[in-house]
């Protein structure tokens, strides 16, 4: 999902031996089509 120069993912992420599956959810600052800041919040279930 895209708003203005915001970005955000939900992400599966599977294959990690800590935790069979991780969700994720990775926001994106865009500027001038570069990645200037990047948050990441998980949580492992």
């Amino acid at each position: 999902m895209t708003q203005g120069r915001y970005t955000a993912l939900h992400e599966k992420i599977t294959g990690q031996q800590e935790s069979p599956v991780i969700y994720n959810i990775a926001l994106y600052e865009v500027e001038t089509e570069l990645i200037r800041r990047v948050w990441l919040m998980n949580e492992i279930s």
